[in-house]
């Protein structure tokens, strides 16, 4: 389900209904994974909606540190990944080898629909692959 405020009768990414004002019980955003994000390492981690993941050789996340550190086109920061409601956003910082977000550079911030949002690449050879989470 689009946990996106819409003012819409439907999300305008995926099409899901949009509840009506005072309709039923509020929903807390969830913390439930809604993202995995495959690592050049092949590792995964999982990403729920409003979970920054920092993306770079030096990110706070070890596994992403890990899999990126014989990257030298990769950033010490490069930039960070977010779920919010129905898009994925990504934000470029000022890396020095560009990021591409489904083939297509990003200048400064990119969004990109859930459904639609397939990778991320760091430079010219890291590629992080995204999907939408599997349950175990």
């Amino acid at each position: 389900i689009c946990q996106r405020t819409a003012t819409g009768p439907e999300c305008e990414y995926d099409g899901t209904p949009n509840p009506v004002p005072g309709d039923g019980p509020s929903v807390a955003p969830s913390t439930a994974p809604v993202l995995d994000v495959r690592l050049p390492d092949g590792s995964v981690i999982a990403l729920a909606e409003h979970q920054p993941l920092d993306i770079g050789r030096h990110s706070a996340n070890r596994h992403m540190a890990a899999a990126l550190r014989d990257y030298d086109g990769v950033s010490r920061r490069h930039a960070t990944l977010t779920v919010s409601g129905c898009e994925v956003i990504v934000v470029d910082h000022n890396s020095s080898n560009g990021t591409r977000v489904n083939g297509i550079p990003v200048h400064s911030e990119a969004r990109e629909s859930l459904a639609s949002i397939r990778t991320v690449q760091l430079g010219r050879h890291a590629v992080l692959h995204l999907s939408r989470h599997s349950l175990p």
